[in-house]
């Protein structure tokens, strides 16, 4: 006689076969191990292999940190082992300058100070300087303390632009000052203002003239007026007129005996007998010329 099977009644037998196998594979494990997830999630023997040797194969590649209780050489293949990952870097020990030149020099400092690549501002304003002795010094210090080039240059560029605003903003003062004092002075602007450097130098200590520019009173239009009364009441009038009248050719007036002699055809002759002198009046003039703008209390700024 021929039975059917229906399909309820074959997936329960199968799903009995398959709990049957689940429950056969664990029956030979100690009951210690019963509970573990790993175990009931494992619906067979072979699915717990996968899992094993892939633990094992993690486990191989992965790093172990020594122990309290581990040896020297233990930590030293440790650190070599850990040194191989790629990004990894090893602290250097406290007061071991070998250990904290290499950490510096594998964070990215270079060689040397001088090996720092910076890009200087562009189009820096006529009377605003730019400082290299600044930078040097400044290369000295992130050498020091350790910094990469991409750390120096973002520090650089942001000193910069601050230092160039405010030497903008100061070169303005500047001009509005002098403009001021050219205006309220007329053509005694040129005396008055030597008084004020004559004044300066006769009763100032070394420092106290560039003192004055840097701290920003140079630009007040006030304070020079005020020193320039003070000079005109206190040094001789010998003193005032001799130098800043009578002796001394204007800006002008030195441009004019430049361009006098550059005229000369001797002066373009390197063969001319007058040749030689010519050069030298020039080279003479320009310098006068070069002190006498420098002798203005309104001058450039250094970044």
């Amino acid at each position: 006689m021929t039975t059917e099977t229906t399909g309820s009644e074959q997936s329960s037998g199968e799903g009995q076969e398959t709990s049957q196998a689940s429950v056969d594979w664990k029956s030979g494990l100690d009951a210690a191990y019963l509970d573990n997830e790993s175990i009931k999630n494992a619906p067979d023997i072979n699915t717990l292999a996968k899992g094993y040797v892939s633990l094992e194969r993690m486990i191989g590649n992965s790093i172990r940190i020594p122990g309290e209780d581990a040896g020297e050489q233990d930590v030293s293949a440790f650190h070599e082992k850990l040194m191989s990952v790629p990004g990894v870097v090893k602290l250097p020990s406290e007061g071991n300058e070998v250990e904290l030149n290499d950490f510096y020099a594998k964070m990215g400092r270079p060689e040397s100070f001088d090996k720092y690549e910076v890009t200087r501002p562009e189009d820096i304003p006529d009377g605003i300087e730019y400082s290299e002795q600044m930078e040097n010094w400044f290369k000295e210090q992130a050498f020091a303390q350790g910094l990469n080039n991409k750390q120096v240059q973002g520090i650089m560029s942001a000193w910069n632009e601050m230092t160039m605003q405010e030497g903008q903003q100061r070169l303005a003062e500047r001009d509005e000052s002098a403009n001021y004092l050219k205006n309220k002075w007329g053509a005694d602007y040129e005396r008055r203002n030597g008084v004020v450097q004559t004044l300066l130098n006769k009763f100032g200590n070394d420092g106290a003239y560039q003192e004055l520019i840097e701290s920003g009173l140079g630009n007040n239009p006030r304070l020079i007026e005020m020193l320039s009364n003070v000079g005109m009441a206190t040094l001789e009038d010998s003193m005032i007129n001799s130098q800043h009248v009578s002796t001394e050719p204007t800006p002008e007036e030195l441009n004019m005996q430049i361009n006098e002699i550059m005229s000369n055809p001797a002066y373009m002759d390197s063969k001319h007998i007058n040749h030689k002198s010519l050069v030298e009046k020039v080279h003479a003039l320009q310098q006068k010329l070069t002190n006498y703008e420098k002798t203005d209390i309104f001058e450039g700024i250094s970044i």
